[in-house]
């Protein structure tokens, strides 16, 4: 599925517009989410204006911002809040641009599957309070419409948005059905990756091994709620204890992003 949003800001959509448990529809337009914003053309940043996003929220970590800056819509009142989410496991992935790493290195050796749900679990465990803020943030009517991003708009960002959704009451295979879109929105960033893999398979390096970094995949979502349970008992738990949200909070964002 070609973007047909944005002409060069990937994985761009509105993640609200979803029916909840109850019968109540996610206001359309408060709610985006996308990739990096650093190639954004002047069209999309034209669109990104028509929109009236106010808030762009960018989790990617210090060095991903700073070697590669948003691009943002010029004379814009936009506020760009940093919210920096770096997992044990990110300068490891890194590792796919090394060539001798991966040829003689660490990058060869790891289970990228197995890595990329150990991510998930440590977005449990160890950044309660980065996503907390990420909620309270679409929680204020001064911040929308809001937009979440990091590079690929694919594993922070859509954690992120799933507890939103979550939050919300949307149901889980929905929750999951938009989870799983970023595959259908990433067809062409995963070709060029393929393109850039390729001559790695004349040193017997699978360009399949690395397939998972750049895949969203069920069990990656699935490895993040089970260990959800592990530490909290439920989900519910979870939004009180580990994201120190009331249920007079939860409400707020209902009465806030819900049509009645």
């Amino acid at each position: 599925m070609k973007n047909n949003i944005m002409e060069s800001i990937h994985n761009f959509r509105d993640f609200g517009r979803y029916q909840t448990q109850n019968g109540s529809m996610v206001k359309k337009g408060l709610l985006y989410r996308s990739a990096s914003l650093a190639n954004a053309s002047d069209n999309d940043l034209k669109k990104i204006s028509s929109l009236g996003i106010k808030t762009i929220i960018d989790l990617r970590t210090y060095q991903e911002r700073s070697k590669n800056p948003d691009r943002l819509p010029g004379n814009s009142n936009i506020n760009s809040i940093h919210i920096p989410i770096k997992v044990k496991m990110h300068n490891e992935s890194a590792f796919l641009w090394q060539l001798l790493s991966l040829l003689f290195g660490n990058a060869r050796k790891i289970d990228y599957h197995e890595a990329m749900k150990e991510i998930y679990r440590e977005y449990i465990t160890s950044f309660c309070f980065e996503f907390s803020e990420i909620i309270k943030l679409a929680s204020d009517s001064r911040n929308l419409p809001i937009l979440i991003h990091c590079v690929g708009g694919k594993d922070r960002t859509g954690f992120a948005c799933s507890l939103i959704q979550f939050m919300l009451d949307i149901p889980v295979d929905l929750v999951m059905q938009d989870y799983l879109k970023t595959n259908d929105y990433s067809h062409e960033i995963k070709d060029e990756i393929k393109k850039r893999l390729k001559k790695f398979s004349f040193f017997g390096v699978s360009i399949e091994k690395f397939l998972p970094l750049f895949e969203a995949r069920r069990e990656y979502f699935e490895a993040a709620y089970d260990q959800i349970g592990n530490e909290f008992g439920s989900l519910d738990d979870y939004v009180r204890d580990g994201l120190n949200f009331s249920d007079k909070d939860r409400q707020r964002l209902k009465d806030l992003l819900l049509d009645k």
